[in-house]
């Protein structure tokens, strides 16, 4: 028996990866649909019995991205029932006159306006009429799968919700009822509705995938905040879980930061259907309060109001559509193009002979002697397939996958700016972890785009993700709207509440944020709750916005808090370094840019701390391929990672 397993199902690979006093066992597998059927035979597949497993998923993304959730009613307000299709009136296209909004989550016949309200400073100016809620219980219990009830101002005073909830159950005794006031404690009813709307449409879809897993004992889930919580707990909150597996890269990211000492770090994980970019400074993971499941991306930015707004906090992250299955393609006008659209797992790329028959980045890099002849879940590799793809585009096979990687790697390069330059930062103060199967294979082009001098390719990179589910920490994130008294004593109260789930710890931290704005303004900034947190805030809005109002009046809106169990982390060993060189396995002929020149081929688990390899070569390990241009070396640290810089 081991310790622990983690599992992350991507969109094309399920990674597997178990650890037991120093040791780590991976497994790499096809994702299957469904998605847990793979799980169940990658974990059997392993043949290890454990005692803890720890599990990301993609499962309430993709029952949002599909539309297969569940169906619910919304009970609100009078006045207020069609307050998620009204908005935020923001139009994210403003030229295209025929864009169209998201679908509303729950159609219009199931949206009921109740008398009852709560005014804006608390007081139950009208109280609940619970026959209106009896007659709308009693006609839909049998025909949906639950009831959401968001009431105008219950982040101040949820007593009529709570007694909404009341009301429904004694009608229909085992109804599903998700209330605003226990999803998202804040202002602003659009996001409260719409978050705990989410939080409703994915419960059935949520319960059930957990109950298909029943078998794995003592399993816990990665949160979108990059913490994990228990299986019970997601599926009473399934809204947690919407970017469940590119949080856990992230994680691996800041821990591995911390253990090598550098300050400034960038995550890069390029998988089989995307890239994403994160940052971690001085060990902390960069985090935003609010997120739109579901949305549109241009050039790597969300575009707002093309989703579902769900607020929680998630880690930021930068998405865009490269990843090894990336189909390329020409448009009208003869342009090569690369995605959105992915190959996925099935039928995936040409080269793996599966029936594919169009071009993708996989097939690109194939062509181009990059990658070995079989590659993770002993996937064998057909070279003539993937020409034959690359041909159907017209022109030179070579060329077209030349250009489709530049494409691909400008788009990636985008996706860092954003989370770097667009944030005041500059990348080339930054090392770069390249993870994910594809990442070590992109991240020298992009390093020479963006200017970035040294990489780091960490032990095991296409399962970087699940070693992250390993390194993470139980936690939970409290928001209560503040409404005057004392900042202190309001978090105590938070801390002692939230003790309750964190009683099996032995280390706890809390950390403190308070939501702050100059009065008169709608927005706030989080800022970490200290004596001089006035200061500080002043300090952050100039930072950000380029100018401070220190003469105006500063509120407070909201005090959250995070509550962190301390979990016990897998042990790295350090090796000692050799002198001796790396001898090359064989030649093979790989193009670079526009050049062909033959390039020498290691196997990464034959090298050892401390050992030197110089480009051109092409590292290959287990579960990804490091491409090595000319102007590049690598180096080998004590910890078995491979460290890429410019030569």
């Amino acid at each position: 028996m081991v310790e622990r397993v983690a599992v992350d199902v991507g969109g094309t690979f399920t990674d597997v990866l178990a650890y037991e006093k120093g040791e780590f066992f991976a497994l790499k597998v096809p994702t299957t649909k469904p998605p847990e059927l793979g799980v169940l035979k990658a974990v059997s597949s392993l043949g290890f019995e454990a005692e803890s497993f720890y599990h990301a998923t993609t499962i309430a993304t993709n029952a949002i991205l599909t539309g297969k959730h569940g169906k619910v009613c919304l009970i609100t307000t009078k006045g207020f029932r069609d307050v998620l299709e009204i908005g935020r009136q923001n139009r994210p296209e403003l030229y295209n006159l025929f864009f169209k909004r998201p679908k509303p989550l729950v159609e219009r016949e199931l949206r009921f306006g109740v008398t009852e309200r709560t005014e804006s400073n608390g007081f139950v100016s009208t109280p609940l009429d619970t026959e209106e809620v009896k007659r709308i219980a009693r006609e839909l219990c049998a025909r949906i799968d639950g009831f959401v009830v968001s009431f105008i101002n219950s982040h101040l005073n949820p007593s009529n919700e709570l007694l909404a909830k009341k009301v429904i159950q004694s009608v229909c005794n085992s109804a599903q009822v998700t209330l605003s006031c226990e999803v998202d404690r804040e202002e602003k009813e659009y996001e409260r509705t719409s978050t705990a709307v989410v939080c409703a449409v994915l419960k059935p879809v949520v319960v059930q995938y957990f109950k298909s897993l029943s078998s794995l004992k003592r399993m816990f889930v990665m949160q979108s905040n990059g913490g994990y919580t228990t299986t019970e707990k997601a599926a009473e909150y399934p809204h947690m879980i919407v970017e469940s597996g590119p949080a856990a890269g992230a994680v691996a990211v800041s821990h591995f930061s911390v253990l090598l000492g550098v300050k400034k770090a960038l995550g890069f994980d390029m998988g089989g259907t995307t890239a994403k970019a994160s940052t971690v400074v001085d060990g902390k993971l960069s985090v935003t309060d609010e997120y739109e499941v579901g949305g549109k991306t241009s050039m790597g930015r969300l575009i707002k109001g093309s989703g579902y707004p769900v607020r929680f906090p998630f880690v930021d992250l930068v998405e865009v559509s490269s990843g090894g299955g990336t189909i390329i393609w020409k448009d009208k006008g003869g342009a090569l193009r690369v995605g959105p659209e992915s190959a996925e797992a099935h039928p995936g790329p040409a080269c793996y002979s599966k029936g594919g028959s169009r071009p993708t980045i996989t097939d690109a890099n194939l062509i181009l002697g990059r990658l070995p002849q079989e590659i993770a879940a002993g996937i064998k590799l057909d070279k003539e397939l993937a020409k034959a793809a690359l041909s159907s585009l017209e022109g030179d096979p070579v060329e077209n996958a030349l250009k489709a990687i530049e494409l691909a790697n400008n788009q990636m390069a985008k996706a860092i700016r954003i989370v770097t330059v667009e944030r005041a930062q500059d990348p080339a103060d930054f090392v770069i972890f390249a993870f994910g199967g594809a990442g070590p294979l992109h991240v020298a082009e992009i390093m020479e785009e963006l200017g970035i001098k040294k990489a780091i390719v960490p032990n095991y990179p296409g399962l970087f993700s699940a070693l992250g589910l390993l390194l993470s920490d139980f936690r939970r994130d409290f928001v209560q709207a503040y409404l005057g008294g004392d900042v202190e004593q309001q978090f105590e109260a938070l801390e002692k509440s939230a003790l309750s789930e964190l009683e099996r710890f032995s280390q706890i931290v809390f950390e403190r944020k308070v939501d702050m704005r100059y009065k008169g303004q709608s927005y706030t900034l989080s800022i970490p709750y200290s004596k001089n947190v006035l200061q500080s805030f002043h300090d952050v809005f100039e930072e950000r916005y380029g100018y401070s109002l220190r003469q105006n009046e500063v509120e407070i809106v909201n005090l959250r808090l995070s509550a962190i169990g301390v979990t016990s982390k897998p042990v790295f060993k350090k090796h000692e370094k050799v002198k001796e060189q790396p001898k090359a396995l064989a030649k093979r002929s790989v193009v670079f840019k526009t050049e062909e020149v033959t390039a020498s081929l290691y196997k990464r688990e034959t090298l050892k701390a401390g050992q030197v390899v110089y480009g051109p070569c092409v590292i290959h390990a287990m579960d990804s391929t490091i491409l090595v241009p000319p102007n590049f070396f690598v180096e080998v640290d004590e910890y078995l990672n491979l460290v890429l810089s410019v030569a």
